[in-house]
Order: structure tokens, then sequence, then C-alpha cells
């Protein structure tokens, strides 16, 4: 596969305009809720993927290399098109983001128009200047929200020598939990990041999607300077619970690896307590090199989750699981002889440690 990063439209034309484009095959980049790739890009796009024939050229945000790598022969970096740090920096929102909450309704969009680092109006006019053999249309703007893409609603998402429209028949959408076609699956390799052997990982979700974003007051839905501040939502994972596990992890002499969000809580300082930022946006493949090779991965479930389910051979903790996630990873993790756990509360706590000391790689 050949890679380009760039950082600039004017970059992407003067790629585009080496091809013969009506003889190739385009995909855009998408913008979606994490959790979300996978199924999209491995099973509702794969009719697409098996059909056309020809170079498929793609165009990704940066840290989204994996979902299109195997898929693709040419690969476009859209480096610094998003930027984190437009919405969180010194850990807490920034002016923008507050701005753009108080100017939207849908604090999702809110995120993304704050985010996003270029002009999607510059992007499609680019794109759209050249005729393809067929295209898969980015997924940007509103388009996940207007479409109802978060339900896996069916919708046209290429044309060229035919149109293809996504299926509503997927598992995911008929359980209405997490779940993929199996068949479909496989198993991935990632290479190791640390240098101690043996750990595990804590992702720490910690923005306004794990308070009560849905709230008319601006508040319940801020993380604050200290990054403790808002209503508990959906995700949410207290500093309490954050400092009994690493405690936990110093008494017994085992490593633990806390990947933060886009804000942090402050962390017990000791030789085995490591902290792990993502800057600028979440590198996909880091983040998942991490998980795959740690002995367990906690995190809330949500979207961290169904990256981890799918593509890392690890065992899993899902906190506060409302979704009944875990009904589908303990089958999808049987298959690799790995194991997962829910913790709903406290009265689970108990069997949560004894967990963490059985499920060892």
């Amino acid at each position: 596969m050949l890679k380009f990063n760039i950082r600039s439209i004017e970059e992407l034309r003067t790629i585009l305009s080496n091809y013969k484009t009506e003889e190739i095959n385009f995909i855009g980049y998408a913008w979606l809720e994490y959790g979300f790739y996978p199924i999209f890009f491995n099973e509702l796009f794969k009719p697409f993927f098996d059909y056309v024939t020809g170079t498929k050229i793609g165009t990704c945000l940066p840290g989204q290399e994996i979902f299109y790598e195997n898929l693709v022969d040419v690969l476009i970096v859209l480096d610094g098109f998003i930027d984190t740090t437009r919405a969180y920096s010194n850990n807490g929102e920034t002016p923008l983001l507050i701005e753009n909450f108080k100017k939207y309704g849908d604090r999702g969009i809110a995120f993304w128009e704050t985010i996003k680092n270029f002009n999607e109006d510059e992007y499609e006019n680019v794109i759209y200047s050249y005729k393809y053999k067929n295209i898969l249309h980015p997924i940007g703007r509103t388009k996940p929200w207007d479409l109802g893409l978060f339900s896996l609603c069916s919708f046209k998402y290429a044309t060229g020598e035919k149109d293809f429209y996504t299926t509503e028949d997927t598992l995911w959408r008929t359980s209405g939990t997490l779940g993929w076609n199996l068949s479909n699956w496989k198993n991935y390799h990632f290479e190791k990041v640390f240098e101690f052997e043996k750990y595990s990982t804590l992702f720490v979700k910690n923005t306004w999607k794990s308070r009560n974003f849905r709230s008319n007051n601006l508040n319940d839905f801020l993380v604050g300077e200290s990054g403790t501040g808002g209503q508990k939502g959906w995700g949410f994972i207290s500093l309490d619970l954050v400092n009994d596990i690493c405690k936990y992890f110093i008494e017994n002499k085992r490593h633990l690896v806390v990947i933060n969000d886009l804000s942090k809580y402050p962390l017990i300082n000791n030789e085995f307590i490591h902290s792990y930022d993502m800057y600028h946006y979440l590198d996909v493949q880091r983040f998942l090199s991490i998980i795959h090779n740690s002995e367990v991965f906690i995190t809330s479930s949500t979207s961290p989750v169904d990256l981890a389910s799918y593509y890392c051979d690890t065992n899993i903790v899902l906190i506060d699981d409302k979704q009944n996630k875990n009904s589908f990873i303990k089958r999808a993790l049987s298959t690799k002889q790995r194991s997962s756990f829910c913790l709903n509360d406290v009265h689970d706590y108990f069997e949560f440690t004894k967990f963490l000391g059985e499920a060892r790689k």
C-alpha cells in the first residue's frame, strides 16, 4: 500500500491530478463514533469493496489508518485536519468548545465542529471536480446525525457503476446492542508498545460524553478545571474508582497503564502506575496496540470496548454495561480463550478484583 501524509487540500488535488480518476475507486474520510468504524468498514461497506475492481484510493482522518489499510491501494492521511486540543486544553474545555455547545443543540455536532480543522466545502470541491469509476462518499458535516447512522439506518453510501446501500439486517441493529458477523471476523496482531512484559490497561473516558450532556445547563456536562466537574452520565468513571483500581495494582505489584481521554484525573504517583495521553487525535493503532498486549482492558461500556472487543486479544472489564454488550463480547472473546466481566456497582468490586487476579495471559 502506498501512503501519503498531507496537510492541505491543495496537496490532495495534486495527488489526484496524477491519476486517471475515471479508472479509480475513491473512498472518502468518515467521522463516526469510534465504536462504529469496524462494522461500517468491515461489514456494511463490504459489498462495495468486494465488488469494485482497479485501484482504490482512500482519504482518512489522522489516527484512523487501521480502518482503511487492508482495503485500499493508496491511502492519503489528512494530517492536522482534526485537532482535539481545539476542544480540550489544559485539562478543560476551550472557549471554542463552550461557544459551540451554546450554538449547536447536539453536543456531538458541537464537538465535531470544534475539532474539525479544515474546510469541508474545499475538500468536496476538490474530490467532486473529478469523475471516478466508483466513489464511497465522505461521511462528514452532520451526515451521521441527519441520516441516523448511529442507529445503523440504511443509506446510499457509494455510487458509480451502481448504487450501494447499507443493509439494516445486521446483528448490531437487530439485537439492539453490540454485535457483528463473526464469519467476517479475523485475528489481528499489534506490536508491543512498552518494555515491561505484563500489564493491564484502564481507559478513563472523561469528557462531555460521560456526563449529563442532554441537560440544558451547560455546567452539567463540563469537566471543569479539575476534570471532576459536571453530573455523572453514562460511561462516567469516578476518580474514587480510578484510585481504588490503581491501589489494587500497586498492592499486587502489577503494572497498570492508564490511557487518558481528552481531560485526565490526577493519578497516584507510583512505579506501577503509568499514564498515557493521546494528543491532537486518538491514534487508534497505538490505542489498540496498548490494549491488545495487556492482560486485562478495563473501560466504560462505550466505544472503546467496541474497538477492543473487535480487534484485540485480551480480557475485558466493562464498567456500567447499560446496553448489555457483555452478552456478545463474552461470546466473541471465548473464541480466543479470553473472558469478560461487568462491574456495574460497588457490590461487584470483590468479584472484580478476583477477575483481575485470574484473568492473566
